[in-house]
């Protein structure tokens, strides 16, 4: 629910949080291991490979993100992005073509 996303930080009797909700300002927070896309996320740094990451994702988010109405950017998630060679595994029949020659 919008109120389950939009809760108030007061400070000095100022719900900034509340007031930016209640104008449909929403907060982007990409998780670890979701996929980058350039139109919502500003790559600050790259990272090395983990076990279990794949290139191409988010490492870790260095600032969110906000929105407005959901679909305009005010502000992209500034994120450290995952680079690196996958590890594939060659086909099965890939040694049986190169012997033929």
């Amino acid at each position: 629910s919008r109120a389950a996303r939009c809760r108030p930080r007061c400070s000095r009797g100022r719900c900034s949080r509340a007031r930016a909700c209640r104008h449909g300002v929403e907060r982007h927070d990409p998780p670890a291991g979701a996929r980058f896309d350039p139109s919502l996320h500003e790559a600050m740094f790259t990272a090395p490979l983990s076990d279990g990451a794949a290139p191409g994702t988010v490492s870790s988010v260095f600032r969110p993100g906000y929105t407005l109405h959901g679909s305009h950017i005010l502000r992209a998630a500034q994120v450290g992005v995952f680079v690196g060679e996958a590890q594939q595994q060659p086909p099965p029949d890939a040694d049986a073509e190169g012997e033929g020659e």
